[in-house]
């Protein structure tokens, strides 16, 4: 218990961006007790997921936005907000939710419609941001816009976090190449192992 308090105030941006680092230390800290490690890291990516898990389920139950909205949504300055976790820029569900409307309800990586239909009667897909929110300090142009975010399937989202090097990259290519005209239209620029490195691929 004081472990998965300690796990919780530290702060979820800071596991998310030093995870293995902790994993690694943490047995040295208590002394290789390998049922402690298991529950510091069953904490931490109960933390990280349970998070990502509210952000989608925002997403599936917002309306989709009409043009004029998501330009206003699109274009909006990023305000930092103080949680009592993290700080973190918040997102606004209906941008992604249009995002996906845009794509059709298909993952733009194999153009395959979401694997089950949701509640809402839609092919479920999940948004992601290509360019990380976590990344929204070094830019002044709003990420969370429809040109940064992607359709795709939960398993290749799942793939996009957790996949190995190889598989990371693949599907960013993919990804990539269908996104980077609309992002310089944004006025974001980036190369492609620039995206890799935000990614640690």
């Amino acid at each position: 218990t004081g472990i998965k308090a300690f796990i919780t105030n530290i702060g979820l941006k800071y596991l998310e961006e030093n995870r293995d680092v902790l994993i690694k230390k943490f047995p040295q800290l208590i002394a290789g007790n390998l049922e402690y490690k298991k529950i510091v890291v069953d904490s931490i990516d109960t933390i990280v997921f349970y998070d990502a898990d509210i952000e989608q389920e925002e997403i599936q139950k917002a309306q989709i936005l009409s043009e004029e909205e998501l330009i206003k949504q699109n274009n909006r300055v990023p305000k930092i907000i103080n949680t009592k976790s993290r700080e973190k820029y918040p997102t606004k569900p209906g941008v992604s939710k249009t995002a996906l409307s845009k794509a059709k309800f298909k993952c733009e990586i194999d153009n395959k419609k979401g694997p089950f239909i949701n509640r809402r009667g839609e092919p479920y897909t999940q948004g992601h941001h290509l360019i990380p929110m976590s990344e929204q300090k070094n830019y002044k142009i709003n990420l969370d816009r429809s040109q940064n975010i992607c359709s795709v399937s939960p398993n290749n989202h799942m793939a996009l976090h957790h996949g190995n090097k190889s598989e990371m990259r693949k599907r960013l290519k993919i990804l990539y190449d269908k996104k980077i005209d609309g992002l310089r239209q944004s006025g974001l620029y980036i190369t492609f192992e620039e995206l890799c490195k935000m990614y640690k691929a």
